[in-house]
């Protein structure tokens, strides 16, 4: 008896595997543009996430970016801060502005999310928050930009702009929409 609940585990797992396989290679398939796509086997959160080119928080910059065929999830999107020995503390003291816009333009045109404002730790909706929601690894987060709900077949542009600060040390961010998969609870 035990035996024949073992097999049965057995193939429902292998099932789901082959289902996120078969899956993964589906959506990177569709997803075009700037920024990659990256799907994980396991169905935890972050499931998918689309990285783009990294921009510098210390330096006058407009970026722009296009792609379609991001997954059916909600997705949030982050900056991932590396490259740099300055401690969040330290960041939150940036008075550099970072302008996020991300824009459905096919079918329609509309604003998915928009975000404007400097590292802070304080309350203020404007700040853009050191650490993340989940304490996601260092990482910058805005509250306009946390339930982003993208479509398969829509084309977005997502446009960052920095005015730098006073900053000396070059810290890089990688502009990340990542969602999707099952969160745990710890």
């Amino acid at each position: 008896m035990q035996n024949r609940r073992i097999k049965q585990v057995a193939i429902v797992a292998l099932a789901s595997f082959a289902v996120s396989i078969a899956f993964m290679y589906r959506c990177a398939g569709k997803f075009e543009g700037n920024g990659m796509l990256q799907t994980s086997l396991l169905p935890f959160y972050p499931r998918h996430q689309i990285r783009f080119d990294a921009v510098k928080l210390n330096s006058n910059s407009t970026k722009e970016f296009r792609f379609r065929g991001a997954p059916a999830a909600d997705m949030r999107f982050v900056f991932l801060i590396i490259g740099t020995s300055l401690r969040s503390d330290e960041i939150n003291r940036s008075m550099s502005i970072m302008d996020v816009e991300l824009l459905e333009t096919k079918p329609q045109l509309r604003r998915i999310c928009k975000a404007t404002g400097r590292p802070s730790n304080t309350e203020y909706s404007s700040a853009w928050k050191v650490g993340g929601p989940d304490n996601h690894p260092v990482s910058l987060w805005h509250t306009n930009c946390l339930k982003l709900p993208l479509k398969p077949g829509a084309v977005y542009v997502l446009r960052i702009s920095i005015r730098a600060g006073t900053e000396k040390e070059d810290v890089l961010l990688i502009p990340v929409l990542e969602g999707g998969g099952i969160a745990i609870e710890s």
